[in-house]
């Protein structure tokens, strides 16, 4: 994926932005196909939960995987206090991945885990069809 300098997820435009135009926050990553998202990824560069909104992300990403149609999202977090998890989001059909890189790695080590969470990316939404349900 990175190596050759091609990568198929690129920043948040077009369809994608203007479906996510009421949402004031600027997610990081949509990936589209054929003009419709099939992919959201947002990264999070954070040590701390607020107390009074432990789950705020993870409602931040339900409405960006509702207003896209999609039912995956992905959160990437910084090593800290968040842990690699899968959230199946209750009277939904949506499952919010939660994704930990531990930037204090070496950066062959660091570069190999966002490959392996670009593949997961890929893998996962090639089953999306034109419309963000699944196959």
């Amino acid at each position: 994926m990175g190596r050759r300098g091609r990568c198929p997820i690129r920043p948040l435009s077009g369809a994608a932005e203007n479906q996510l135009s009421s949402i004031t926050e600027r997610l990081a990553l949509v990936w589209e196909r054929g003009g419709f998202p099939v992919a959201v990824i947002d990264a999070k560069y954070k040590a701390l939960r607020p107390a009074a909104y432990p789950h705020a992300d993870l409602y931040q990403m339900l409405a960006y995987c509702t207003v896209l149609g999609l039912g995956l999202g992905r959160l990437v977090y910084a090593a800290g206090e968040e842990q690699a998890n899968r959230h199946a989001i209750r009277g939904t059909n949506t499952t919010i991945e939660t994704w930990i890189l531990d930037l204090s790695k070496p950066i062959p080590d660091l570069l190999a885990d966002v490959e392996g969470l670009g593949v997961s990316i890929v893998a996962t939404s090639s089953s999306q069809t034109a419309s963000g349900a699944s196959a």
